[in-house]
């Protein structure tokens, strides 16, 4: 578990793990695109968690390098994200466990979140399962590796690609 501490892995870079490894990369080397080109789609996140959850009184919790958008209690921790699509649903998922991953590593109990999709007006309940762990700490393995390397990983040309703020380092 030291090992994991010192490596210092924010939600963000364990979802674009399950994203694009190339973009882990860049945004590991402090080459973070979405804050000098947002996309739209960055934006309109941010606004939508801003705006739906006014009354939740524990937002934007940071812990470590990660930024919960918000917990509530319930007689255990429940954490919660705010998404616009689902389009990368799997990677929403594991930056979600990986936030119950990190209070866990302080003895609080959590076993679920809430990934909220307000524009879709859904959200799906994410359960904190036998595994994850292990899989979170293999994620933080290869992370680690992927970031000690000295030239990205190459690029994925996917159709999702194209509305990537990181698209120029890409395919310019």
């Amino acid at each position: 578990m030291e090992d994991f501490d010192m490596l210092n892995v924010s939600g963000t870079m364990v979802s674009y793990y399950f994203t694009c490894k190339r973009k882990l990369w860049l945004f590991a080397k402090n080459i973070d695109m979405e804050q000098t080109q947002p996309t739209t789609d960055l934006i309109i996140g941010k606004l939508l968690n801003f705006e739906r959850f006014k009354r939740e009184r524990h937002k934007e919790i940071e812990i470590e390098d990660c930024m919960i958008d918000f917990l509530t209690f319930r007689g255990e921790v429940i954490v919660h994200e705010t998404k616009k699509s689902k389009k990368f649903e799997e990677a929403h998922v594991w930056q979600t466990k990986y936030y119950m991953f990190v209070l866990r590593k302080y003895g609080l109990n959590v076993t679920h979140g809430v990934i909220h999709y307000p524009k879709l007006m859904r959200k799906l309940e994410v359960n904190f399962e036998d595994g994850d762990e292990e899989k979170i700490q293999n994620a933080l393995i290869e992370i680690k590796q992927i970031v000690s390397k000295k030239i990205p990983p190459p690029v994925l040309n996917r159709s999702f690609c194209k509305k990537c703020s990181y698209y120029e380092l890409c395919y310019v």
